[in-house]
């Protein structure tokens, strides 16, 4: 079955940049709740840039579904993830420059980094999840380190959609699209064995034009 999470961290990106207590991601939380969202989503980054300390703190005494915190592998994250105790932490790359995530995590490049989180957050009792590009080697290297949930960065994947040309209103472009070959068939976007003990989900965003 098909559940929906929400990420309310822009609901915080707009509170910051007033510079006052309002809108509030912990009210925006429960309104999706009580709209039937499935869980909640919020990225503890490191400069602090959107959600606060205060946000995670209050979302986890609050949110009835089910609290996901992104964060970084950073100590002082950790650290809060371990004593805050989301019902899951989805392990995420962070760069100061970027305006939000813009890719996976580069699990082959950090292979002993990332184990080393996911025991500690398994040792605490905190299912891990990991985000990452449809890349063969980074699921193949994900594997070897965790079974879990794998987030795959939505924006690769619908670099590989058709899209609708502007001003074609034509209704049959879409079943067109279907019977013709996709890029989605390649190898880099099926399944593997490997990871037939992990759920899989996207995250971020497909345009309309999808």
């Amino acid at each position: 079955m098909t559940q929906l999470a929400i990420n309310v961290d822009h609901v915080a990106t707009l509170r910051q940049a007033r510079a006052i207590t309002e809108p509030d991601p912990v009210l925006a939380a429960g309104i999706c709740e009580l709209a039937g969202a499935s869980g909640i989503v919020v990225h503890l980054r490191e400069d602090r840039r959107h959600i606060q300390d205060r946000d995670v703190r209050i979302l986890r005494e609050t949110v009835k579904t089910k609290l996901n915190l992104e964060m970084g592998a950073t100590p002082e994250i950790i650290s809060i993830a371990l004593n805050i105790k989301p019902d899951m932490i989805t392990l995420v790359p962070e760069k100061r420059q970027e305006l939000t995530t813009e890719g996976g995590l580069n699990v082959t490049g950090q292979k002993k980094r990332l184990a080393g989180v996911i025991a500690q957050m398994e040792k605490g009792g905190i299912p891990v999840s990991l985000f990452i590009d449809p890349d063969p080697k980074q699921i193949k290297t994900a594997a070897e380190i965790w079974r879990g949930h794998l987030w795959k960065s939505t924006p690769a994947v619908t670099a590989m959609l058709p899209v609708q040309p502007s001003g074609n209103t034509n209704s049959n472009w879409w079943q067109r699209q279907r019977t013709r070959p996709s890029r989605l068939a390649s190898p880099s976007c099926r399944p593997w064995p490997e990871l037939s003990k992990t759920s899989a989900g996207w995250r971020h965003w497909i345009p309309f034009t999808n």
